[in-house]
């Protein structure tokens, strides 16, 4: 999903998708963890995945690490170093040019198009609606050609590129900030791995 925003280069897709994916975890993880470790030490009956206060106390720890990694994320897709979730900032709809289709859009010659009389094309804009086209000159054949021009990302949707330096320095501080976050809650309840 993320080749067609780097240009075809898959491997700088799956370099910067480690960045952005990895400083985000961090931060969900900096997050859950205390969270899990403090419940489970008070909640008596939640360390059982069979019983339902196992899946509260997991589903609190998630809230907290969104809440946590909430920022970071907003900075990292605001800054154009992560994709927002199947959208464009600024826009309503799915992500038009990134593999994101309507199906329907796609079908522009050939079966139910022209079982239905062939003069009507779908069109999806980048807002998500679908406008059906009528071509004047079609009298039952062609469907009219796909407006390629209506799901092209916006100008200025290209991933932005940090330096090796500060991509190193991010995601060490964000491994400092959860082992922190660890260290600080084994302080209050002892983390054993048994």
């Amino acid at each position: 999903m993320m080749v067609g925003m780097y240009g075809g280069d898959y491997f700088k897709a799956v370099r910067k998708t480690f960045f952005a994916e990895t400083v985000s975890m961090n931060f969900v993880m900096t997050g859950m963890i205390p969270t899990m470790v403090v419940l489970a030490d008070r909640w008596e009956g939640s360390m059982s995945p069979l019983e339902p206060s196992f899946w509260f106390r997991m589903s609190l720890a998630s809230i907290a690490g969104g809440i946590i990694a909430f920022p970071v994320n907003f900075w990292l897709v605001r800054n154009h170093l992560k994709h927002g979730c199947m959208t464009l900032p600024g826009a309503d709809g799915p992500a038009a040019g990134f593999g994101h289709r309507s199906p329907e859009a796609s079908d522009t010659g050939g079966g139910d198009m022209m079982e239905m009389g062939g003069d009507m094309a779908h069109d999806q804009r980048a807002g998500g609606e679908m406008e059906m086209k009528k071509d004047p000159d079609s009298m039952g054949g062609t469907p009219m050609k796909e407006d390629h021009d209506a799901v092209s990302p916006e100008p200025g949707m290209t991933m932005r590129e940090l330096s090796p330096g500060t991509v190193f320095l991010w995601i060490a501080g964000t491994w400092v900030m959860l082992l922190a976050a660890i260290w600080l809650t084994s302080r209050w309840v002892p983390i054993t791995f048994s």
